[in-house]
């Protein structure tokens, strides 16, 4: 072959890739129906809370429900969540009940947990609380 119809061959292959992403269907935990009905009874989180979970396969899902007290918002800017285990954890932070049945948060706001280091993410306090937090068992 030619280099001409190498390259067109690699321009045919992309346009293909991209046509058939735009109809692959929607999947991820928070779409699944047992997911976001977890959603409706959180673990209540408190400040300096340590808490221990066990995951029984990928894809579980834990919530938990973080509401600020008052002294907390006005002595600090943000707060920090630390997730530390042996396994692969996703964690994702919401600042709605809204957002996070839609999954809809921000790059900023998710870790991922290997399992040799913990995930730590900071998210402010502007938000207009309770906040909520999954952890997703990756496997």
């Amino acid at each position: 072959m030619t280099n001409k119809n190498i390259n067109r061959l690699v321009v045919m292959l992309l346009v293909f890739t991209l046509c058939f992403s735009l109809f692959s269907p929607e999947t991820g935990y928070s779409r699944n129906k047992a997911v976001t009905d977890l959603l409706d009874n959180p673990t209540s989180l408190n400040k300096g809370e340590t808490l221990k979970q066990t995951y029984d396969e990928t894809g579980d899902v834990h919530w938990y429900e973080v509401t600020p007290s008052n002294d907390d918002i006005t002595a600090n800017t943000h707060m920090r969540l630390t997730v530390s285990g042996e396994a692969g954890l996703e964690v994702k932070i919401y600042p709605s009940k809204e957002k996070a049945s839609k999954d809809d948060t921000f790059a900023r706001y998710q870790a991922f947990n290997s399992g040799e280091q913990p995930a730590q993410l900071d998210f402010p306090y502007a938000w207009d609380g309770p906040y909520y937090i999954k952890v997703a068992y990756m496997g």
